[in-house]
C-alpha cells in the first residue's frame, strides 16, 4: 500500500498541478486562450519550466549544500529553502505570462499559486501543513470558481479533482506524511485562495 500511496504522491506532486491545470484549461477553455496554437505552447512551456523543471533541477543544489538530507524533504526544517526558491520560480512565470494577452481568470490562477506557496511557506515555520493538499485543493478551487463566473460545463473535470484529491489525501495518510488535520488545512487553504482569485481576479 506504501508503494502505492508513494506513487500516488509522485504523480499529483505539488510541482506538477500548475502544468496540468494550464494545460486542462488551454484545451477546456479555448475559446478564452485567444492564442495561436504555438502561443498556447508557449505558455504551457513558461508554465512547465518555471513551476515544475527549474524547481526539480535545484534539488541537487539544495543536496549539495546540505539544505535537505533526502529529495523527499520530509521534515519541516528541509522545507523552508527550497519553497522560498520555489516561490521566486513561480513568481518568474507569473511575471512572464503577466505581460501576455490572458484570460484574467487564469492569472488569477498563476497568482494564487504563489500566494498558496507562501502561506504554506508561513505555516511550515511552525506546523507541517500539506503542500500536496494545497495544491490540488487549489486545483480544484480554480476549476470550480472558473465554473461559476464563466457558466462553463466543466463538472466532469470538477469531479474528477475531486475524487484525484481524496485519492492524494489517503496517499499521505497512508505514507503518514500528514496528520488528517495538515490535509484537510491544506486542501482548505489551496481550494479557498484559488477560487477567491480566479473568482474576482
Amino acid at each position: 500500500m506504501k508503494k502505492t500511496a508513494s506513487i500516488l504522491s509522485y504523480l499529483f506532486h505539488p510541482l506538477l498541478i500548475p502544468t496540468i491545470a494550464t494545460w486542462l484549461f488551454i484545451n477546456v477553455a479555448s475559446y478564452w486562450f485567444m492564442l495561436t496554437d504555438k502561443g498556447k505552447y508557449v505558455v504551457l512551456s513558461v508554465v512547465f519550466l518555471f513551476t515544475f523543471l527549474l524547481p526539480v533541477v535545484s534539488v541537487p543544489m539544495y543536496l549539495y549544500f546540505r539544505l535537505i538530507n533526502r529529495p523527499e524533504m520530509e521534515t519541516t526544517r528541509e522545507r523552508i529553502f527550497p519553497m522560498i526558491f520555489t516561490s521566486l520560480f513561480y513568481f518568474g512565470a507569473y511575471y512572464m505570462l503577466n505581460s501576455l494577452p490572458l484570460p484574467s481568470f487564469f492569472k488569477g490562477f498563476m497568482l494564487s499559486a504563489i500566494i498558496i506557496i507562501v502561506i504554506v511557506l508561513a505555516v511550515t515555520f511552525f506546523w507541517k501543513i500539506s503542500a500536496h493538499l494545497a495544491a490540488i485543493g487549489g486545483f480544484a478551487g480554480s476549476l470550480v470558481a472558473f465554473s461559476l463566473r464563466y457558466q462553463e460545463p466543466v463538472m466532469y473535470y470538477i469531479i474528477a479533482v475531486f475524487l484525484a484529491s481524496g485519492t492524494v489525501a489517503v496517499a499521505r495518510l497512508i505514507k503518514e506524511a500528514h496528520s488528517p488535520a495538515q490535509i484537510y488545512t491544506g486542501w482548505i487553504t489551496g481550494f479557498l485562495t484559488s477560487f477567491i482569485l480566479v473568482m474576482y481576479y
